[in-house]
């Protein structure tokens, strides 16, 4: 009898300390979830409390870290962004960049002074817009693996326009 009921305390002591340690781990554990959760959504300035216990201290700073970096990268990124659209707004050569499967993706406000394409060239393939098969085949040439090509290409209103194809890695 004294065995069982000595096993009896030992268990429920057990489970009570068990317990302690659970909730003393609950708090930290879902603050870290809540602030990775945020930081994954796009709130990059989301940080934790350094102050927090000794067993998530390292993970705590790694997580501050990474954020900052994060924030920091798409700070930049969003910066260039906005200097790369300058620079394209003001050019007076028109520009346009065309994706994977050779449909116009971007165009500058030049080009609509080359082709008029409304209410968008977006989507469209070269040849839809400049009316011309040789822009076509240099476009596909590119996209196919050639770095650059340079033509003239004269245009259904018989101007002829000096056409330069870069493949962007």
């Amino acid at each position: 009898r004294q065995f069982w009921g000595i096993l009896i305390a030992i268990f429920i002591g057990a489970a009570f300390f068990s317990l302690m340690l659970a909730r003393k781990l609950e708090a930290p554990i879902r603050n870290i979830f809540q602030a990775t959760t945020a930081i994954g959504e796009g709130d990059y300035s989301r940080r934790l409390d350094t102050d927090t216990s000794a067993e998530f201290a390292t993970l705590v700073l790694c997580i501050n870290d990474m954020a900052a970096r994060i924030g920091a990268n798409i700070d930049l990124i969003t910066s260039q962004k906005q200097e790369f659209e300058a620079v394209l707004e003001g050019m007076q050569e028109g520009v346009m960049l065309l994706d994977e499967k050779g449909k116009i993706k971007a165009v500058n406000p030049s080009i609509t002074g080359i082709v008029r394409c409304l209410p968008s060239c977006v989507g469209h393939r070269p040849l839809e817009v400049f009316l011309s098969p040789e822009i076509q085949t240099a476009c596909d040439q590119v996209l196919s693996g050639k770095e650059h090509i340079r033509l003239k290409a004269v245009m259904p209103n018989d101007r002829v326009y000096e056409v330069n194809l870069v493949r962007i890695p």
